[in-house]
């Protein structure tokens, strides 16, 4: 007893290991590869799960994942409505995005079985709008800007 607590301190203790080293190419990579493009606002994230399907894996498993609503305001592919849902199915994974709840956030996503999912390299890719200037210089003016 005594040592599985003492296991559990050690391992607890040690922080998350970040395992993902992809490169995805910059904003222009992402502008090309991509069905949307845009900046907006974080209004829900919810967990959830979704079939390896999505990703055309054969196996028949199940995948934790992240559905984030986002209200649109701007970009450069549009998404297809003023407020989207989108799938992180790298969430829980060191690649995860991150899009966090109440923040503006710029994305790249695809559209795979009638679902948006995030694409790219988790949160180089998909960020709040505070850590994309970068983006914002390369992607240039936006090609859609949302009324209020």
């Amino acid at each position: 007893m005594i040592f599985a607590l003492l296991v559990s301190s050690v391992v607890n203790a040690i922080p998350p290991i970040c395992v993902c080293a992809c490169s995805w190419g910059g904003p222009q990579t992402g502008l090309t590869m991509t069905d949307a493009v845009f900046v907006g606002l974080v209004t829900d994230v919810r967990d959830t799960s979704v079939s390896s399907a999505i990703v055309d894996d054969s196996t028949p498993t199940r995948w934790l994942a992240q559905r984030i609503t986002i209200k649109v305001a701007r970009g450069w592919k549009k998404p297809g409505a003023n407020e989207v849902q989108v799938l992180d199915i790298q969430a829980g994974s060191s690649c995860a995005s991150d899009l966090p709840k109440g923040q503006a956030v710029v994305v790249y996503a695809k559209w795979r079985h009638s679902r948006l999912i995030l694409w790219g390299c988790g949160s180089s890719t998909n960020k709040p709008l505070t850590r994309a200037q970068t983006d914002l210089a390369e992607l240039g003016p936006p090609s859609f800007v949302r009324s209020r």
